[in-house]
């Protein structure tokens, strides 16, 4: 079963209780998980566990799960963990480089998956993220929007990331295509 780091959960975890309605969509079990547990930053959690949480949210704050949440909750997370504790994973001025990080930063957060980076032209890559045993929406989109967003952190202003694959649709991998 994958599971994702405690850094992460902190932030979902004060989400859900921060937004009305949130706690009665979950089981039982997820909300006493959210109400009585106490996260530890370096421990690690079950995915499937955040991805619940995340789409209550979701269903909560949008009214529908469509991902533009999920895609914004990455944007999120790629501002915290860049510009804290592991600030030494930022890059400034070079996208590029940056964006190649990301295999050594995903391993910090999660773990499992490995991500392939290819340069394909001026301000222009691919991405793949493969060899997870979890297909998620939240995965994926969340993925999407921290690339972009790691993207505009180190130079890239007018990122724009599309995928271009999904495990979620019988792909091999997500893949993504990712310009500036």
């Amino acid at each position: 079963m994958a599971s994702i780091k405690g850094s992460i959960v902190l932030g979902v975890i004060k989400r859900a209780k921060r937004e009305p309605g949130v706690l009665e969509l979950l089981s039982p079990e997820d909300r006493a998980f959210v109400t009585r547990t106490k996260i530890q930053a370096s421990q690690w959690y079950p995915m499937d566990l955040m991805e619940r949480i995340t789409l209550a949210i979701e269903r909560v704050v949008v009214g529908r799960n469509d991902g533009s949440l999920l895609w914004m909750f990455g944007r999120e997370m790629a501002k915290v963990q860049l510009t804290g504790l592991y600030e030494v994973f930022r890059v400034m001025d070079d996208p590029q480089r940056q964006i190649e990080r990301v295999r050594t930063i995903w391993k910090a957060f999660y773990d499992e998956g490995s991500w392939s980076v290819w340069r394909v032209g001026d301000r222009h890559l691919e991405l793949a993220l493969a060899d997870t045993t979890t297909s998620s929406p939240v995965l994926c989109l969340s993925a999407g929007g921290f690339l972009e967003e790691a993207c505009r952190m180190a130079g890239g202003s007018n990122a724009a990331i599309e995928k271009s694959a999904c495990r979620l649709q019988g792909g091999d991998a997500c893949r993504y295509v990712l310009t500036w």
